[in-house]
């Protein structure tokens, strides 16, 4: 159960980063090049929030990860003859 919510987490955020992130990085990239006129505040507040959903990504990442190192590290319940991690 735990692999499958790991799963579900990377899931999320390979749909999450080329939607989401990718237009944002081509706004700023835009911007930064002179292709794209913004106001100041506008470039502020897409940067702002690219920062604050890229943290939030890595947490993601994060947790997903540990949640998977945990599943692969408790044993299946009422497996014979594996070795606990409680011992």
């Amino acid at each position: 159960m735990r692999v499958v919510a790991g799963a579900d987490v990377c899931a999320l955020i390979w749909i999450f980063t080329p939607t989401v992130f990718w237009s944002m990085i081509r706004e700023l990239y835009g911007v930064g090049r002179g292709r794209i006129v913004e106001s100041d505040a506008q470039v502020l507040r897409v940067a702002r929030r690219w920062i604050v959903f890229d943290w939030l990504r890595g947490l993601a990442i994060a947790v997903a990860f540990l949640s998977s190192v945990r599943a692969i590290s408790v044993p299946f319940p009422g497996a014979r003859g594996g070795r606990s991690s409680l011992e």
